[in-house]
């Protein structure tokens, strides 16, 4: 699970914008390992 913790003196748009931007990078790599699990099968 992605978490971002609000930091002193940042706004919530910020500390929303960092969070969508985690969460995208963990999907992109989840996708990536799928694939390679999926490549080393049908080899």
């Amino acid at each position: 699970m992605t978490t971002v913790i609000l930091e002193a003196e940042e706004s919530f748009e910020s500390a929303l914008k960092r969070f969508k931007k985690l969460s995208e990078k963990r999907k992109a790599l989840a996708a990536r390992k799928k694939a390679q699990r999926r490549e080393r099968f049908f080899d």
